[in-house]
């Protein structure tokens, strides 16, 4: 059983876009920031959701910088002094 439901394409910049229903997308099992396949298929759009793909330890870790506050620098060097597990 097909569910459907009405959407406006509206203007977003120079570009344009379409919101797509909460519970469209709960039964697609789409998530916010899945990639979407678009493509046209006898006059119709077909979204179809791609696959996740896991990132790697380098895609997950692109955007971290090395540490230079010198205090929280000291923090992450310092050694255990009594009991403690690190």
């Amino acid at each position: 059983m097909a569910t459907t439901a009405k959407v406006k394409v509206s203007a977003w910049g120079n570009s344009f876009g379409v919101r797509l229903p909460r519970k469209i997308l709960l039964l697609a099992d789409v998530k916010g920031d899945t990639e979407l396949d678009v493509r046209v298929e006898k006059g119709a759009l077909i979204l179809t959701p791609q696959k996740s793909k896991r990132k790697t330890l380098k895609q997950l870790l692109k955007n971290v910088r090395p540490v230079s506050d010198p205090e929280i620098r000291a923090w992450i060097n310092m050694k255990p002094v009594g009991k403690e597990i690190w």
